[in-house]
């Protein structure tokens, strides 16, 4: 029997919120979101070329990139960071699922509970449920010599197309 792979790393604020970022902007709200925004900034432009700017249109613009950005996930991930230490995390991969172990504590996540895979360069996110996703940094996985296995273990377990 083979020793499952495992990595260890510490997120830092900054790759919390990227992320966040990250799975926001995946989502069909934050498109919608931004959909509506665009035709928010749109119709101001046109009624300040129809009337003149006025002062009140600034509001308008002010909705239309609050829309656009929708900062209130990342505020309310920031602020809850801000409270907790960078304890290191232990993930650890086998055929059954992956393995969070933080400080003292350590959660099972079985494959089953993926529904998607979110990829870029720094991260892989496996999301489970609304708002819920495990973050592997891909630089720790590829430091560590496992990126091929788990990779593979991903293609093999998870029953989603990335």
């Amino acid at each position: 029997m083979t020793t499952p792979a495992s990595i260890t790393c510490r997120y830092s604020m900054s790759d919390g919120l990227a992320a966040a970022t990250l799975y926001q902007g995946s989502t069909l709200k934050h498109r919608v979101y931004q959909i509506v925004a665009l035709g928010i900034f749109g119709f101001t432009l046109y009624q300040a070329y129809r009337t003149g700017f006025q002062s009140s249109q600034l509001l308008l613009y002010l909705i239309a990139i609050l829309l656009f950005v929708d900062p209130v996930p990342l505020i309310l991930m920031s602020v809850t960071r801000l409270s907790q230490p960078a304890w290191p995390t232990t993930l650890t991969f086998d055929s059954s699922g992956i393995v969070v172990a933080v400080n003292d504590r350590s959660s099972t996540y079985p494959w089953a509970k993926f529904t998607k895979i979110i990829e870029n360069r720094r991260f892989i996110l496996l999301v489970h449920g609304s708002w819920g996703y495990l973050v592997i940094p891909t630089a720790v996985l590829k430091a560590s010599g496992h990126e091929q296995t788990v990779r593979n273990l991903l293609a093999s377990s998870l029953r989603i197309t990335p």
